[in-house]
């Protein structure tokens, strides 16, 4: 961090200008001082879950245009009794619900959760929601068509395999690297 700062003063104020204006392009709010910026998926569309779903695109949709994304509690492990950071994007692309947010390690359960991370390996999201329509292809396979959302926990491991997030800290020991996956090689042995 330090030699950026150097470099910086050396290449004069365009790059310093220009330093600032990138990091602040990738967010829709700033991050607050002394959180940590994660971003990843909530939930991959498409892609049949350990209990059962299969949430299809657009089922966010509905959701998403009543309730803005600053209401929708970061929680840990579907633990509504604290909320761990706050939401700064929620959106559905072509892939899935992308989200953006930050931790707090200043709560107890913000701290709870990176402790957690810096000791394992694994960590994913998952989505609390309610159904609202759903049609069923095979007995145990739920296809869900449009749903409710109530929160978007950080979780060690993710009933969406495929859900997961990046913190976007590179000074942070639990840098958890973060890119869509193909669905697995197993997958297709449900469908």
């Amino acid at each position: 961090m330090t030699r950026l700062f150097l470099l910086l003063i050396l290449l004069g104020p365009s790059a310093q200008a220009q330093a600032n204006t990138c990091h602040s392009l990738f967010r829709e709010r700033p991050v607050p001082y002394g959180t940590i910026p994660i971003s990843g998926y909530a939930s991959v569309f498409n892609v049949l879950d350990f209990s059962g779903d299969v949430i299809l695109p657009g089922a966010f949709k509905e959701s998403l245009e009543t309730r803005p994304f600053s209401q929708i509690p970061m929680l840990s492990a579907h633990d509504a009794s604290e909320t761990i950071g706050q939401w700064t994007a929620v959106r559905e692309d072509g892939y899935g619900l992308y989200v953006e947010g930050y931790i707090n390690p200043r709560t107890s359960g913000g701290n709870r959760f990176l402790q957690m991370m810096s000791r394992s390996s694994t960590a994913g999201l998952s989505v609390g929601f309610r159904t609202l329509t759903a049609t069923r292809p095979q007995p145990e396979v739920r296809e869900i068509k449009t749903l409710s959302l109530w929160e978007i926990s950080l979780v060690n491991r993710a009933v969406n395999p495929l859900s997961s997030f990046r913190l976007d800290d590179p000074a942070s020991p639990a840098l958890i690297p973060f890119r869509p996956k193909d669905p697995p090689d197993w997958l297709h042995l449900f469908f």
